[in-house]
């Protein structure tokens, strides 16, 4: 009986090659296979690392900038307590600057101010700790407006001048300037056609009452006295927690 049929040739499951030379199919389609396997894993994995560094990079730049605001250098002499933000008005009309001439009540809210009530007293360790002079023979900020308002109505009545214009008064003048520009202020003022921009406007303040009494409770008990009496006679007598200084309107 003759087949119709002849059996087809068998491969060898040990050789990759039949007769003619030539790659067995499943020998060609191994390597796409691996391909379509891990590629996706590949390209997955290259995107979560991109995404960690990118994430990593913001991380430490933000905690960077948090840490140049949380810890100032330590040469910043700063006071170890922070003071509250408090909001008041600016009046121009509670102290007379609609009058011509000198207020008798003005001239009494500076006279009554006591630039000494700002000597303070600082523990050494922490003076050495932050990198502070031993001592600072500075005026007040108060004591410097006082110096120019006091000269400017000289200048204007010819009084003979308490401070003789010159380097102490340019000195008074570039000091506020720098305080101005240092606590900017981006309120825009109110103008009603007046003189007095601003009038009965409310300031976000930090509160003075803070810092008179952080000054009264570490006092140097230190007056204000002219130059020529020595330096042992200016200690030893306290204010009691006065500076003079009329608190602004809430």
């Amino acid at each position: 009986m003759r087949f119709l049929y002849s059996r087809l040739p068998v491969h060898k499951p040990d050789t990759g090659r039949d007769e003619e030379g030539e790659d067995s199919p499943e020998q060609a389609l191994e390597l796409p296979r691996f391909f379509c396997r891990w590629l996706p894993m590949f390209l997955i994995l290259l995107v979560l690392t991109n995404a960690i560094t990118l994430l990593g990079s913001l991380y430490w730049a933000s905690l960077r900038e948090l840490r140049m605001k949380a810890e100032p250098p330590l040469d910043y002499a700063q006071i170890p307590q922070s003071l509250d933000t408090v909001w008041r008005r600016f009046r121009w009309n509670e102290t007379g600057h609609s009058t011509a001439g000198r207020n008798e009540h003005i001239d009494a809210i500076w006279r009554n101010i006591r630039p000494s009530h700002g000597y303070i007293t600082i523990n050494r360790d922490l003076a050495k700790q932050r990198q502070w002079p031993e001592s600072m023979g500075l005026l007040s900020n108060p004591e410097k407006g006082r110096v120019i308002r006091d000269t400017f109505w000289e200048a204007v009545e010819r009084n003979p001048y308490t401070d003789s214009p010159g380097p102490h008064l340019d000195y008074c003048f570039d000091t506020l300037r720098q305080y101005i520009q240092c606590n900017a202020d981006s309120i825009p003022l109110y103008t009603l056609g007046g003189i007095a921009a601003g009038d009965d406007q409310l300031h976000r303040c930090k509160d003075w009452s803070q810092l008179r009494d952080y000054a009264t409770r570490h006092t140097a008990c230190i007056r204000d006295v002219p130059e020529d009496v020595p330096i042992s006679e200016r200690f030893g007598i306290c204010d009691m927690g006065k500076d003079g200084i009329v608190d602004l309107a809430e």
